[in-house]
């Protein structure tokens, strides 16, 4: 079985929905997910499946840093969204993020 069915299958039960339900979702055709135990998808389905779930591609795919693995689906979210902003916009960000979350902020992120 490939690690992309795999992660695909674990994140579906953390999101409790079926295989089906995230086909119909995604607009793909019905028992494709279950064809990449052995077969290998398009990018562009993929792609989706990542954007859905808030992980990036090379996690789905087996080829995300070892510190990634341990985290989750929102925190990944968080750090792809975060990587499109400006570098003046990611200042902002962790200006709010300080204001709201200033409690677990230490000396190291001033």
């Amino acid at each position: 079985m490939s690690i992309l069915y795999s992660r695909i299958r674990e994140l579906a039960n953390q999101k409790h929905i079926s295989l089906a339900e995230l086909e119909r979702t995604l607009s793909f055709s019905n028992g494709i997910i279950s064809t990449w135990k052995n077969g290998k998808p398009s990018i562009d389905k993929v792609e989706k499946v990542a954007d859905y779930f808030g992980v990036s591609t090379d996690y789905l795919l087996g080829r995300d840093k070892d510190d990634e693995k341990d985290s989750t689906p929102e925190y990944r979210a968080i750090q792809r969204n975060a990587k499109k902003l400006t570098p003046s916009d990611q200042k902002k960000l962790l200006e709010i993020m300080k204001a709201a979350f200033g409690d677990v902020y230490g000396e190291e992120n001033n």
